[in-house]
């Protein structure tokens, strides 16, 4: 048996229901795109405001930063800087340049303390003389072997860089002869 009877209420629920779920549908992408849009509102609202707190602070420093007063302090610690940057390069120069006066030899009352002290009774200083970095002196000695004795004591003492020693001459018994002692940097 076929049902002949038609249940309007029942279809007009049905399609009820399929309108109600499609409207629903429908606002909840109208509620989502309304509450981004809410939220990219709000957020370039922050971000304006920030932005223009920026403008100003900058405006701000850059009217400190220009003002005269601020200005002739900066040329003053620019120039202060320049000084000391040149006071350093001179600083370095004199540093190297005492380093080079450090290594010249230099002439010292030790140095004569030395070869006055390493002398033996039987030599005889006659001059001496300071040139540069050299001492040079003429002795006599009345052996022959009292000169020779000498160079080799002021060698053996390596208080000097060179100990020169060319021979002697004889006159009347007297060995003359004369002695150049090259000094060390840094003495």
């Amino acid at each position: 048996m076929k049902k002949q009877d038609m249940n309007l209420l029942e279809s007009y629920q049905k399609i009820s229901k399929i309108r109600a779920n499609r409207d629903a549908t429908g606002r909840i992408y109208v509620m989502i795109f309304v509450g981004t849009l809410l939220i990219a509102s709000a957020y370039w609202l922050v971000l304006f405001i920030e932005n223009s707190n920026l403008k100003q602070n900058i405006k701000t420093i850059q009217d400190y930063l220009n003002s005269p007063q601020i200005v002739e302090r900066s040329n003053e610690a620019d120039q202060l800087n320049e000084d000391v940057t040149k006071l350093d390069a001179i600083l370095n120069e004199l540093k190297s340049a005492q380093d080079v006066f450090a290594l010249q030899p230099t002439f010292s009352s030790s140095a004569v303390n030395l070869i006055v002290a390493e002398r033996p009774g039987t030599v005889r200083m006659n001059s001496i003389s300071y040139s540069g970095d050299a001492i040079i002196f003429d002795v006599s000695g009345t052996r022959v072997y009292s000169v020779s004795d000498y160079v080799m004591r002021l060698r053996r003492s390596n208080a000097f860089q060179e100990v020169q020693y060319s021979g002697y001459t004889l006159t009347d018994g007297i060995y003359n002869s004369s002695i150049t002692i090259i000094l060390k940097g840094g003495q």
